[in-house]
């Protein structure tokens, strides 16, 4: 199937509700054009760089954890709560208590 001809979906009405129906993609492609083949072929260098610094990081795991607090404590300043990563990183009963909910929010993550 040719890309340009691909349709995603389409809006289908419900009882009260429209929602989208997405078609299969489960199809041969044939990429007739250039700009595309470029695309697909950065996006597949840049995941195998993506995939070579995976391996430099002794426990990708952790480092997902960390990632995720970091921006658990930084969007929780858009809610108004000022919560840094040493508190997101306490164990619970060193947590003052005002603050301990916010840091068993983060530490659940």
């Amino acid at each position: 199937m040719s890309i340009k001809q691909f349709q995603a979906g389409k809006e289908v009405q419900r009882y009260q509700y429209c929602s989208f129906e997405p078609n299969y993609i489960e199809k041969t492609w044939h990429l007739d054009s250039d700009a595309v083949t470029l695309a697909l072929s950065k996006a597949d260098r840049q995941l195998g760089e993506l995939n070579a610094y995976s391996q430099l990081i002794p426990d990708v795991d952790f480092f997902i954890r960390m990632h995720i607090t970091k921006e658990g404590t930084n969007s929780s300043r858009i809610e108004g709560t000022q919560t840094n990563i040493d508190d997101a990183l306490q164990k619970s009963d060193n947590i003052e208590p005002e603050k301990k909910m916010i840091g068993m929010r983060y530490k659940t993550i």
